[in-house]
């Protein structure tokens, strides 16, 4: 994938900006942390409230958080400090940022990602951030291979109604320069459920020289019972006595121990999907009354050893965009739902190999690719996909996946460095690339049979009942969206993608130019990270994690009624971090194929044969720590993104699987085994 990236014009804009990038990294040893220890809170700063304590009101910059102001305005983040009443979403609140406590450019322009598309509460993948600016001692801390759900650590993740603990891991910004603006993140490993409050809590936390990590002092104050009298802090100390507090305390975690709590709410999925699932439904009612119209404009014939012939052609698509051309934003009516637009031509590849044409065996599989990150229909023609298909006697097709392809990448980025409060409006274009994947499915059912350059001595050259779904990379990570809004789809392989577009942003070397254009709006590394965990919610309308739970667990309407996947990655990965794969495997509800090298961490795993819902795991004995381990882009590529796709043996995993009646077979014997 990045590989690729490298070759395409479309990064020249890229490269300029690398330039204008105030962008460091810290050269600092990051520990490698444990997880789930027994706190040592050392000596807190305050025991039991004393109500009867009065100090003079604390001194808080207009608009922040009071939480922690003395260190940052907005952090700890998210916050339902900056929820505020809104009859007009879902949960009946809206993310709501103050001028003080917004993003701010180079020449001080404050920008928010909410002013594009509103958010009725945080993500349910959201990073959570906070600030300890004398530093923090990351020993004990849960990692990223060993998340932990428990209450009893130095981290704490609480669904507050539930009283349960969230599986999560946390870590230190490597990239920061400095311990005054190294932000500690919580990660959720996890989907978080919809329009639900949670409690993040932290403890015993030790600065580098042992002693205890100080307490905001807004916070304090709060632990402590000393809010008598200050208008600001005294109602939110309500909130804490009688929503915090107790929560935390049934628990098991004592007020006393607290360094810093906070909660939050996560959007309604009512509010994220409802340009999608709106789009998905007209889309359908469209295609279902009038099927694409295919027009032909390039028949090819012996292309290469491998395709016997390749068609080029055009589906006749709903537009639900004001314009066909990227940067546009989804067309709206009075009320701001989402309208068709016209139509639109939609280029397509469609190539049918040697061992198909002419050879008798007519009607074959039809296999719809998803194309890598930022990339295009072309890369069908590449050293991997013919070979592929001609092994395994499977007719190809691809469109370009609209709002994440090459045509779409100079617009993200200079966006992002030049524009940042319009980083995420390339989403609205993603909803159209969802349609125009549909529309393949949707022709090959109807007017795509009637194509003449597909008859092959009288025959369809592919079965239409045997369409399948194959996504790489960003073909995974996108496709685990698309499959789930598929009307036609049964089976579909995902592979080396993940979920969480936050998450993945500062592990997978891919996002380097993205982060460079980030550096560029904003140079501070704190700001960076504040950066990438907002635009999680405008992410959220297009990440495969919002969809997760609809690809296998619960349809969407008109769908299916039952799906089988299987999830292919490799160990180490430098492109797509492996944690993100392995979130995406629990939020679909996977079950890891063993044997295996690494057992992740709370999903269920079997030997043997399985019938439809496997995450299979390579492993190309690169040394410890892999790639992703830490929250940094790795400094090298390694074979794992290209390797697990031209493995031997999981090709003819993906071969059997892609069959009526396939199954996930253990094809390596054993562990799988990739050549490093």
């Amino acid at each position: 994938m990045w590989k690729r990236m490298r070759k395409h014009g479309g990064w020249v804009l890229a490269a300029s900006l690398l330039a204008l990038s105030g962008c460091s990294d810290s050269d600092d040893d990051l520990p490698t942390p444990d997880a789930g220890e027994q706190p040592d809170a050392g000596t807190p700063d305050a025991g039991t409230p004393d109500s009867g304590s009065e100090l003079p009101p604390l001194q808080v910059p207009e608009g922040c958080n009071p939480l922690a102001s003395e260190h940052d305005c907005l952090l700890p983040y998210p916050s339902d400090y900056f929820l505020k009443e809104d009859a007009a979403l879902p949960s009946g609140h809206r993310v709501t940022l103050s001028a003080a406590a917004k993003l701010k450019t180079r020449d001080g322009t404050p920008f928010d990602f909410t002013d594009l598309h509103p958010a009725d509460g945080y993500s349910h993948g959201t990073q959570m951030l906070a600030l300890f600016p004398g530093g923090v001692d990351d020993t004990g801390l849960p990692s990223v291979t060993r998340p932990t759900a428990a209450t009893s650590g130095s981290t704490v993740l609480l669904e507050a109604e539930a009283g349960t603990g969230v599986l999560h891991f946390a870590e230190l910004d490597p990239r920061a320069a400095a311990d005054a603006r190294r932000a500690l993140l919580v990660r959720p490993a996890v989907r978080l459920k919809g329009g639900t409050r949670y409690i993040v809590a932290l403890r015993g936390l030790k600065a580098k020289d042992g002693t205890p990590v100080p307490v905001p002092e807004g916070f304090r104050r709060i632990r402590d019972g000393q809010t008598a009298g200050d208008a600001l802090l005294a109602p939110l100390a309500q909130r804490y006595e009688a929503d915090i507090f107790p929560a935390l305390e049934t628990a098991g975690v004592p007020r006393a121990e607290l360094q810093l709590a906070w909660d939050f709410t996560t959007e309604t999925e009512q509010n994220v999907t409802r340009d999608m699932l709106d789009v998905r439904r007209l889309a359908m009612e469209a295609m279902e009354a009038t099927p694409p119209v295919v027009t032909v404009t390039e028949v090819t014939n012996d292309v290469d050893a491998n395709i016997a012939r390749r068609i080029k052609g055009t589906l006749r698509v709903p537009l639900f965009m004001e314009t066909a051309q990227p940067g546009a934003l989804l067309a709206r009516d009075a009320q701001g739902r989402v309208r068709r637009n016209g139509e639109a031509e939609v280029p397509f590849t469609l190539q049918v190999p040697r061992s198909v044409w002419g050879q008798g065996v007519a009607p074959v599989r039809l296999l719809q690719y998803g194309h890598g990150f930022f990339g295009g229909q072309g890369e069908a023609d590449g050293s991997f996909v013919r070979p592929f298909v001609q092994a395994t006697r499977m007719v190809v097709v691809t469109v370009d996946w609209w709002g994440m392809s090459q045509a779409d990448a100079p617009g993200v980025v200079g966006a992002m460095a030049q524009q940042p409060g319009q980083t995420m409006r390339f989403t609205d274009r993603v909803h159209q690339g969802m349609v125009n994947q549909m529309a393949v499915t949707y022709a090959a059912r109807t007017t795509l049979r009637d194509v003449p350059e597909l008859s092959d001595n009288g025959v369809l050259v592919y079965e239409p009942g045997q369409t399948y779904f194959y996504g790489i990379s960003q073909g995974h990570i996108l496709g685990g969206t698309y499959v789930a809004l598929s009307p036609h789809l049964e089976r579909a392989v995902f592979s080396v993608g993940g979920a969480d577009f936050s998450l993945m942003m500062f592990r997978a070397k891919p996002f380097a130019p993205f982060l460079q254009a980030i550096a560029a709006a904003v140079p501070d590394a704190l700001d960076q990270q504040k950066f990438a965990a907002m635009t999680q919610t405008g992410f959220d309308r297009i990440d495969p994690l919002t969809y997760a739970p609809h690809v296998l667990k619960t349809p969407y309407e008109g769908g299916p009624a039952s799906r089988k996947v299987l999830v292919q990655y490799g160990l180490g990965d430098a492109q797509v971090p492996n944690v993100a794969t392995e979130l995406h495997a629990r939020a679909m509800g996977l079950t890891q194929q063993l044997p295996a090298t690494w057992r992740v961490p709370e999903l269920p795993a079997v030997e043997g044969v399985l019938d439809g819902a496997a995450l299979v795991q390579f492993d190309f004995g690169l040394p410890s720590p892999l790639p992703g381990t830490v929250a940094n882009l790795p400094a090298d590529d390694n074979p794992v993104h290209e390797g697990v796709r031209r493995n031997t043996k999981g090709r003819e995993q993906v071969d059997l699987f892609l069959r009526p009646d396939g199954d996930v077979e253990p094809t390596c014997g054993g562990i799988c085994l990739g050549a490093n």
